[in-house]
């Protein structure tokens, strides 16, 4: 957990979060691309966006972790913040030439990052410094 208030206390946490926001920079610029054709993979987009959020979901619960460590509501913060991203995602599709919402790609992105935040949660439990692991 990152204490203290201090100029070397903001770069840490600086760091803790940049990894997250970099993975979601790169989703929102792969499902911006127009006119996307995955018809010779049928179903590689919900591959892609399943193991993408995942990874997203990982990388927040390290965030998380390193910030405010893992408590519950933290926890809970973070889940709603990936259900909420996975609807602007879908949203953001929308309005994309060629690409479209979908009810079941949202559950999709949910699913992924649901799986990201229990992964996440087993790799960084409770009391366990990253350091140790």
């Amino acid at each position: 957990m990152l204490r203290g208030r201090g100029r070397g206390a903001k770069v840490r946490r600086l760091a803790a979060w940049a990894p997250p926001l970099l993975w979601l920079s790169l989703i929102i610029v792969a499902t911006s691309i127009p006119n996307l054709d995955t018809s010779a993979y049928p179903n590689a987009d919900k591959i892609f966006h399943l193991a993408a959020y995942a990874v997203l979901g990982v990388l927040a619960v390290r965030a998380v972790h390193l910030t405010w460590g893992m408590g519950m509501a933290a926890i809970l913060w973070t889940a709603l913040a990936g259900l909420a991203v996975a609807a602007a995602d879908e949203g953001h599709q929308a309005l994309v030439p060629g690409r479209t919402a979908c009810a079941v790609d949202f559950l999709i992105n949910a699913a992924g990052y649901g799986l990201g935040l229990f992964l996440g949660m087993l790799r960084f439990k409770k009391g366990r410094k990253v350091s140790e692991t």
